[in-house]
């Protein structure tokens, strides 16, 4: 699909998003009961997830490394509601298991339509060094199965050498004469079955030349008519088919791609978004040093005025320094910072109320990127950059509060200095944050530290040390469609007998995750996936690790044993090591 379409879609999207927002935003926030708000909560996750299915679709599709940042950080926040909204659920339903049944009816919808997938942009952002690991896997094993043939055929070579060596004055006479007759007796029987090949290759050539040429005639009389009367029903139903297109009753074919030219599309997509993201990232860095050539000097004056009347206000007021705030606090940044108006009246107007949902976290994030998106690309002209590469003049606008916020950490840095010399000078007091308290003197450990084994080495030998051993395994290509199986479709029934329903195979395939979206939300340590043999708990896992570009690592204190039985520190600094630079 073109770019111009693409451009459409993504707007069309923000449309439904916005409404959806703004409807979440003046809705209700408590209710009377948990039925009634698992049920408000379902319909904003389907409603939730339709947009994130399309957003993702137009991430995949779109060039302009500018646009594509825009609709990233939308899809995380979209993803962290997501993940919200699932708490939110279980919190009211008390159950695992979130089943849609009657809002699919209700909204004339399938199960499938509502089914929660993977967003692909958690991996392709990352195919390249994803693709490296598993060829790094891949090559470690092959040596280790190679190593493992070699030797094994050396010992068996030996082996066999050492039993001819051994047995080769034993063999009687009487056994190789037996050999010998065998080996004569079915050189003859080659030698017959050959001679009789030939003869009925002979008599078959007879047969032939005596056939009777009336015979042929009849034969050849047959065929033509056959093949005249294919050949006519052929040619009738071509023309009844032109003609029927003539008159516009049937559409012409429309050839379908074949899978190598939709591989060979996707490849060339990714590469030109490869190419405009470095592209992009390499010009970052001259504008934003074309930015400090060129406005770093109005810039600090400017903070340094406002920062100096701030200090002189204060002590005016309250007749000494105030205390400069520190760099845990964001800065002086955080004297810029205020609330509005509205924040302000939901603070001070806050009251309990029954089954209220949480505040997100997410939903800033959602808005501030549909504000962007609504100030830059909702009625700009793109007809200049028709090839989509970054736009100079947004990229200029995007860095200069990042240039500030550099040139505002040093002013910080030198005006804290300053105010403790200044508080010297005037106040005669030191600055109560630059005290230190004498610490006393701790006892000497006298205990032995413990060697770090893994210090002196580098990440790669960690590695493959980890996948010699069977910690690090291989994933499977395998991905969400090929977990088959159904949803639990007697929900309702079911509940309306008083019975809790268990969950299906593919109620357990609800798989989100994101990097930015684990910094707003606690991690989950581990998940547990019990069920009997054979039910797809590997296959989720692989899945899991493909989908999400994740490390699959074999903990089972079997494996721990049999591969580390030295000792455990060793084991553990080895993984924490691996994790530490496998995730960057």
């Amino acid at each position: 699909m073109s770019q111009k379409y693409v451009q459409t879609l993504w707007t069309n999207t923000q449309i439904q998003l916005s409404r959806l927002l703004t409807s979440e935003i003046f809705g209700p926030k408590g209710f009377d009961s948990r039925q009634k708000a698992n049920d408000y909560v379902r319909r904003l996750f389907i409603k939730y997830n339709d947009i994130m299915k399309k957003l993702d679709e137009i991430y995949q599709t779109l060039i302009h490394p500018q646009k594509r940042l825009i609709i990233r950080i939308l899809l995380d926040g979209i993803v962290g509601r997501l993940i919200e909204l699932k708490q939110e659920m279980i919190k009211f339903d008390c159950c695992e298991y979130t089943y849609f049944e009657d809002l699919a009816l209700d909204q004339n919808k399938t199960l499938d339509d509502l089914c929660i997938e993977i967003p692909r942009y958690f991996a392709e952002d990352r195919f390249k060094s994803i693709e490296q690991r598993n060829h790094t896997i891949r090559m470690i094993l092959d040596r280790l199965e190679q190593s493992k043939n070699d030797l094994s055929m050396k010992s068996s070579f030996d082996s066999l050498l050492t039993l001819k060596i051994y047995h080769t004055n034993v063999i009687p006479l009487a056994t190789v004469l037996h050999v010998l007759q065998a080996h004569e007796r079915a050189r003859q029987g080659r030698v017959h079955a050959y001679f009789m090949r030939q003869m009925k290759n002979e008599l078959k050539t007879k047969e032939m030349m005596s056939f009777n040429d009336n015979n042929l005639e009849d034969s050849c009389l047959i065929i033509q008519t056959v093949w005249r009367q294919k050949y006519a029903e052929k040619l009738f139903d071509r023309k009844k088919t032109e003609n029927a297109k003539l008159l516009g009753m049937i559409l012409p074919r429309r050839k379908l791609p074949s899978e190598n030219s939709i591989a060979s599309r996707d490849k060339k997509r990714r590469d030109l978004q490869l190419q405009h993201h470095q592209e992009f990232d390499e010009a970052s860095n001259y504008i934003k040093q074309k930015i400090r050539q060129f406005e770093e000097t109005e810039v600090k004056s400017r903070i340094e005025h406002v920062l100096i009347q701030w200090l002189l206000e204060s002590r005016q007021l309250y007749g000494q320094f105030p205390i400069y705030p520190s760099d845990d606090l964001n800065g002086s940044a955080t004297l810029f910072k205020e609330m509005t108006i509205a924040e302000v009246q939901e603070f001070v107007n806050k009251k309990p109320t029954m089954n209220e949902l949480e505040s997100s976290k997410f939903i800033p994030v959602i808005n501030d990127q549909m504000n962007i998106y609504k100030e830059l690309f909702y009625e700009r002209d793109e007809s200049y950059n028709k090839e989509q590469h970054y736009d100079t003049l947004l990229a200029i606008d995007n860095f200069r509060p990042e240039v500030e916020n550099e040139i505002r950490n040093d002013i910080d840095n030198i005006l804290h200095n300053e105010l403790v010399y200044l508080k010297l000078a005037i106040d005669n007091a030191e600055d109560k944050q630059t005290k230190k308290s004498k610490k006393k003197k701790k006892r000497k450990n006298r205990n032995k530290k413990i060697k770090d084994i893994v210090a002196n080495r580098t990440n790669d030998s960690i590695f493959e040390e980890l996948v010699e051993t069977g910690i690090i395994l291989p994933t499977k290509s395998v991905y969400q469609q090929d977990f088959i199986g159904d949803y639990q479709y007697l929900t309702e029934t079911m509940r309306y007998n008083e019975k809790e329903p268990m969950p299906s195979l593919l109620d357990c395939q609800q798989l989100t995750g994101s990097q930015n979206v684990h910094l707003n939300i606690p991690l989950r340590k581990a998940v547990l996936l019990s069920g009997p043999r054979g039910s797809g708990k590997e296959l989720l896992v692989h899945i899991a690790c493909n989908e999400l570009g994740g490390l699959l690592l074999d903990l089972s204190p079997a494996n721990i044993a049999k591969s580390f039985n030295t000792g455990k520190i060793y084991f553990y600094k080895q993984i924490a090591h691996e994790a530490t630079f496998s995730t960057d």
